[in-house]
């Protein structure tokens, strides 16, 4: 009988190729062991150096971490600090504009009263007036209903004069005023 001999495929060859090459070391570091002094010293230096080594890194990285955890706590207070300062400033602000509206509010009040005292109901109709659109959301309906119906005449009585628009008008804008807290 002819010896066949053993058939790879090209994965188990490259298995026993690599296992092969691993042998081949093994075999020569344990040669060099033996008959090379340098391999013997340097392991032997490499035990005696690298508990040195290990805690060098160790403290350098204690060191490490205590500065990074000294930026991060001061990270930490300029956070707070930006943000107290954040919310002082909103509140400056929210006052700012409180006191403009505030402000708008009371020259919006002072030309109102203005236009009205100086306005002509008989000759002219207050509900064509810009004063008049500027109000009108801000008014009450049946005061609205009063402008909105111009063949109707309201008649006011001797204490307010012949019209009722002007009093009416003039009660509005204290209402209002005192709804925007200007009173």
């Amino acid at each position: 009988m002819p010896l066949k001999g053993i058939q790879l495929n090209p994965a188990l060859g490259n298995v026993f190729l690599v296992l092969a090459l691993l042998s081949l070391l093994g075999l020569l570091a344990a040669l060099g062991w033996i008959f090379i002094p340098w391999i013997r010293n340097l392991w032997a230096g490499i035990k005696k150096w690298w508990p040195f080594a290990l805690a060098r890194t160790v403290r350098h990285l204690g060191t490490e971490l205590r500065e990074a955890r000294d930026r991060n706590e001061q990270l930490d207070q300029l956070h707070k600090n930006l943000q107290t300062e954040r919310d002082q400033l909103f509140e400056v602000l929210q006052d700012t504009k409180r006191e403009l509206k505030r402000g708008e509010r009371r020259k919006r009040i002072e030309k109102w009263r203005s236009v009205i005292c100086d306005f002509d109901f008989h000759a002219e109709n207050f509900a064509s007036t810009d004063t008049y659109f500027e109000m009108e959301q801000y008014l009450l309906p049946e005061v609205v209903e009063m402008f909105k119906r111009p063949r109707t005449v309201h008649i006011g009585n001797e204490v307010h004069g012949d019209l009722a628009y002007k009093p009416a008008l003039l009660r509005e804008v204290t209402r209002i005023e005192g709804e925007w807290g200007l009173l």
